[in-house]
């Protein structure tokens, strides 16, 4: 679990020969969803790069991942790509695979969708507590127990650094 948006930055000590060479390298790490979260709201992770497949902005999707989240379930891992921003002029984390994850957890905590009318969270493991229909600040003050499960929920990111842009659509 990193501790920091700093260190999605660094490059394996058993690597950095690889990465000084130009060559492919790749990490894998774990942060909660707050971090990630602050890493899109600072510019560090970019959830709009356009590299293999058109965005569906479509709400049920965006509700079945966060019933997932408060359900405290698995989401499948975020691909996430070293590059230089032209317009920042600085280098981000280009999000390759998992965009869809990334903009539904950053407009949902922008209280700009509501949970789906199934979504339920089980505060004490067993118990199912709907909260559906539901934004983020809502929850934060009616079920804060919720909001503490999906601030926390965990998030398997795979960090790459040297790749081309053919390479990031394969």
């Amino acid at each position: 679990m990193i501790d920091s948006l700093k260190e999605l930055s660094i490059v394996p000590e058993n690597q950095k020969a690889r990465h000084e060479d130009g060559l492919r390298v790749k990490k894998i790490v774990t942060c909660v969803s707050c971090q990630y979260h602050e890493g899109m709201v600072k510019k560090v992770i970019d959830t709009n790069d356009k590299c293999n497949r058109i965005d569906r902005d479509d709400l049920k999707k965006k509700q079945g991942i966060l019933n997932v989240m408060f359900k405290d379930a698995t989401l499948p891992d975020f691909s996430l790509i070293w590059k230089y921003d032209k317009k920042l002029k600085e280098m981000v984390l280009a999000v390759n695979d998992g965009g869809h994850r990334s903009r539904t957890i950053l407009e949902f905590m922008a209280d700009q969708i509501k949970t789906g009318p199934d979504c339920y969270y089980e505060p004490d493991g067993i118990t199912k507590e709907y909260i559906g229909g539901k934004t983020y600040s809502e929850l934060k003050n009616e079920h804060p127990a919720a909001i503490e499960i999906f601030d926390n929920f965990e998030l398997i990111l795979t960090i790459q650094w040297n790749l081309t842009a053919k390479q990031r659509k394969e």
